[in-house]
This record gives structure tokens, sequence and C-alpha cells, in this order.
């Protein structure tokens, strides 16, 4: 439990009052959003999200899209995957950050499209710089006639545990060599 004087409390007092200074200032009600996202407070999250992305508390420069994007992350949260989509769509409808590429994968998998989730999720390999312990490109040449195959963990732990069981299918093929890497973390458990 957070205390009362813990500095999360001290910074939603602040995301607050600023808030209450300029209620229609868009980035100071996507910084409240925010906080409560972080703090795994979904439905405060939402309120204030869905506030954010109101046109008139941006002015004539138009919604920010980083509101857009964080309103699809937190839709994404309560399981409401077409509505994630549309609000990454209106983040970024040319498609050109690896951010929208991955929440639009989300949001499509979540609706089982998993054709349409692909592409997306793996767009976000084309970043500079690419994202944390991502392995350099190609990732899947010459599939499935390869010498080595190398596997690597860039999410948090529970995606890296719910993706090891393809580890023994995986180790029926004739690959000369197989590498995965690991946090370190992670590694002390995994087999050898």
């Amino acid at each position: 439990m957070t205390g009362v004087n813990s500095p999360t409390v001290s910074a939603l007092r602040a995301l607050l009052r600023s808030v209450m200074d300029q209620p229609l200032r868009g980035a100071s009600l996507n910084n409240l959003a925010h906080h409560h996202w972080l703090a795994d407070e979904p439905a405060e999250a939402l309120v204030w999200a869905r506030w954010a992305t109101q046109p008139h508390v941006w002015g004539s420069a138009g919604v920010d899209p980083r509101a857009w994007r964080h309103l699809g992350n937190v839709l994404l949260d309560h399981g409401r995957y077409h509505e994630a989509e549309q609000s990454f769509r209106l983040a970024d409808p040319d498609l050109k950050g690896f951010q929208v590429h991955w929440g639009l994968a989300l949001a499509l998998e979540g609706q089982g499209n998993w054709m349409a989730c692909a592409p997306h999720a793996e767009a976000r390999f084309m970043a500079t710089p690419l994202p944390t312990g991502a392995l350099l490109p190609p990732h899947w040449l010459g599939w499935p006639d390869v010498e080595q195959l190398s596997l690597w963990d860039e999410q948090g732990f529970g995606d890296t545990f719910q993706f090891l069981r393809w580890l023994i299918p995986l180790t029926t093929l004739s690959v000369a060599a197989q590498v995965i890497s690991t946090k370190i973390s992670t590694a002390s458990l995994l087999p050898a």
C-alpha cells in the first residue's frame, strides 16, 4: 500500500493540481491518465485518458498523438480491442511509429486477427534504434533451412515463461546450434 507521503502520492497531488489549475489542458489530463495507468488503476486511467483525447482540451493544434496512443494502451488493458485499434490508428494514421505498430499488433491479437497482427508485431524490428534486447535483422532468413536458431526474450518475465513451451518442439529441428538469450534472473530457472 502506498503511504500518504510517498513519491507516488506526491506525484499524483502535483498532477491533480496541474489539472485543477488548467482543466482544459490536454497534456495535464494525459499525464494524469498515464500516472493512473502506471499505478495499475485502470478505471481511473480510462476516464482521464478519454478526457485527454477530447479535441477542445488541445486547442487548434489538435489532439496530441501520444494521447491517442495512451488511450489505446489503456483500452488494451480493459480488453476493449476494437476501440484500442481505432485509438492507435488515430495516433499515427500513416503507421510510421513502431510503438503504434506494436499497439496495433496487440489489439489485433486480442481480436483474434492473427494474420493482420503478425506484420505489425514484426514492424517493431524496423525501428531505429531497435527495441532493447532485439537482435539485428534479418530474423527469418532461410527458414526453415537454417544452421543456427537464436531465441531471445524482449518482454517481461510472464511472456518469457509463456513462450518457453515452444522450446521443446524447436529442439526436434535439425539445427546445428540453438542459442537462447535471456535475462540473468530468468536464466537460472531454465534447464541447461
